[in-house]
């Protein structure tokens, strides 16, 4: 194969057009059309450009040219040009020690419970602004006590559910190198981690069957109002304990989500390993 068929492949390859190889090369798509009719040749610079933009060697793309001469209207003191191959180094694997391991588990057991109260915190935001909605709406409250209330509920809300969730998270996160970086445990390592799973296998199973079905009751208050046709604030209220329920869920599918992400990572290291 020689030049000419190889930009062709290549650049079908990458799915660019004449046009759009010649912009990445800054040259006209007149040029680019002469290469691959075999009419001229591209100079040394645009060579490698191109080996880059194919992500391949020079040597691969002049080979054939080199055996025939590489006759072409190159300059001839470009011809016989080869690019030195750096044989690809596998990425060093990091050793993941006993303490290491614990301190990671623990870390996460500590601040999961958190982490998913912050969640629960930002789910339940609007909860106080829709309970005085409803006692302003029955007229116990009056509007402007009940507006204030709720959006400054609204506010120390949001602030502490971000504050959980930064912090909290950001004590999780620092161990975020388990997950983008190869690791070998010693051991005695995964015998622990099983061990762990093994103890809280049940109640991790039993919290997640609380969740589904919190998920699946947290719509009966609304049905309750529908049937009864309570009052405009009473549905409020019941809008309220609905999103109180959810977020009792997510906390649980928070909290448990975490633990058992942590366990996954440590016990499964060869899916990360080069």
């Amino acid at each position: 194969m020689i030049l000419a068929d190889k930009i062709i492949a290549e650049r079908k390859k990458l799915g660019l057009s004449q046009e759009d190889l010649a912009e990445k090369l800054s040259v006209s798509r007149q040029s680019v059309s002469k290469w691959e009719g075999a009419q001229a040749v591209p100079d040394l610079q645009k060579i490698i450009k191109l080996s880059e933009i194919f992500n391949v060697s020079t040597d691969y793309l002049l080979k054939d040219e080199m055996c025939s001469d590489y006759s072409g209207s190159e300059p001839a003191g470009n011809r016989g040009v080869t690019e030195t191959v750096t044989p690809v180094v596998k990425k060093k694997v990091r050793k993941l020690s006993m303490d290491e391991a614990v301190e990671y588990l623990d870390t996460v057991k500590e601040n999961a419970p958190k982490l998913g109260f912050g969640v629960l915190l930002a789910v339940n935001t609007p909860v106080v602004m829709l309970f005085m909605i409803g006692l302003m709406v029955d007229g116990y409250l009056g509007t402007g006590i009940s507006v204030a209330t709720g959006v400054t509920s609204i506010l120390l809300i949001t602030a502490f559910s971000v504050f959980y969730m930064i912090v909290y998270g950001n004590r999780i996160d620092r161990f975020d190198y388990l997950k983008k970086e190869p690791f070998e445990p010693e051991a005695d390592v995964v015998s622990m981690v099983e061990a762990r799973i093994k103890k809280h296998e049940e109640t991790y199973s039993k919290l997640i069957v609380i969740a589904i079905l919190l998920c699946i009751l947290c719509p009966v208050p609304l049905i309750i109002t529908a049937v009864m046709e309570m009052a405009n604030g009473v549905i409020l209220f019941m809008v309220s304990v609905l999103l109180m329920i959810v977020s009792l869920a997510v906390y649980i599918f928070v909290t448990v989500g975490c633990m058992e992400d942590s366990f996954k990572i440590l016990i499964k290291p060869k899916q990360k390993t080069l």
